[in-house]
């Protein structure tokens, strides 16, 4: 979860650096930036249905939209939201398990074994999800994955609904970062991002490291009191983390050093989306059939060795382009 919250606080300076620059220019911002999010919800759309299921790129095209009335606010009103947003999910989240718990529980006279036969289906139920997916994406047709995947939709969609508040919450961080001038000046506001750093790494650990506690512990379906800490040490976990990172990134820029080992990184920011694509469509050739339909056979290392060798790739290939074309 730490990286896509990085990338939605990107996506949300980004976003506040257009809106500045539209008001420089006079030109109106939200018929252009509506026409932008309807174009990158058609891609996302494309890239769900006839690559890989991603949700993410569908995800940053709704929301998108839910960011418009913030781009005026003050720095304070948009704190206040920021922590309603990235609130919401968590009380969503804590409905649904308390509901949930309470539906299993009912009538049943022994909650251990009710909840040991609960693991046993849920892990049955993943392994055959799993083997069908398997028996479709490795030797199935192109266009019998292309259905699954379309199947798929309503559901990302849902999910982005009743979660991607939180990506909203995550957007509006963006936003605040750019006003406040951190990235544009992070000398000026050192002091201040340095205790970001430190409190980001430090309260992103211990719920981080929290929460997988509970996972390696609790090997039944444990209870609301047990689950909802839990997620809520998780969500915590990925913002305090997120901003650890960012935080850290900021300041290594602000050396020389760290100028020359990130800047070589530039360019595939730069193209961000065409590199999440680029990574879709090698990966689909690779595991996919009428690729080399390898789906459900690599072991760990191969797929770490195979980010690494894309990501070499695309370092390469990003400089080279932007020597060319802005």
């Amino acid at each position: 979860g730490k990286f896509y919250s990085l990338f939605s606080v990107l996506f949300g300076i980004g976003v506040a650096i257009q809106f500045d620059r539209a008001r420089q220019t006079g030109r109106k911002f939200g018929p252009w930036y509506a026409r932008r999010l309807l174009v990158l919800l058609a891609i996302g759309l494309a890239h769900d249905v006839f690559i890989v299921t991603g949700i993410i790129l569908m995800t940053y095209s709704i929301v998108g939209f839910w960011l418009i009335p913030f781009l005026k606010r003050r720095p304070k009103t948009l704190l206040r939201w920021t922590v309603v947003m990235i609130l919401i999910p968590v009380v969503v989240v804590s409905v649904f398990i308390t509901v949930r718990a309470a539906a299993e529980k009912d009538g049943a006279a022994d909650s251990t074994t009710v909840g040991e036969a609960n693991d046993a289906e849920e892990a049955a139920q993943k392994r055959d999800a799993f083997d069908q997916e398997a028996a479709v994406f490795a030797p199935g047709s192109y266009l019998e994955q292309v259905r699954v995947r379309l199947a798929k939709v309503p559901e990302s969609v849902a999910v982005t609904l009743g979660l991607g508040t939180y990506v909203l919450g995550m957007f509006l961080i963006g936003v605040m970062l750019w006003r406040s001038g951190w990235i544009t000046d992070p000398l000026a506001h050192r002091a201040r991002i340095q205790k970001t750093v430190v409190l980001g790494l430090s309260v992103g650990s211990l719920c981080t490291g929290g929460y997988l506690v509970v996972r390696a512990v609790v090997t039944t379906m444990p209870p609301p009191e047990v689950v909802i800490p839990a997620v809520t040490m998780q969500f915590i976990g990925n913002m305090a983390l997120c901003l650890g990172y960012l935080g850290l990134v900021v300041l290594a820029m602000t050396t020389q050093r760290g100028r020359r080992w990130l800047m070589p990184l530039a360019p595939v920011g730069r193209t961000a989306l065409s590199n999440y694509i680029f990574q879709s469509l090698v990966c689909a050739t690779i595991f996919y059939y009428p690729g080399l339909g390898l789906y459900g056979t690599l072991s760990p290392t191969a797929g770490l060795v195979l980010v690494f060798a894309t990501f070499a790739v695309q370092l390469v290939l990003s400089a080279w382009w932007l020597r060319r074309f802005r």
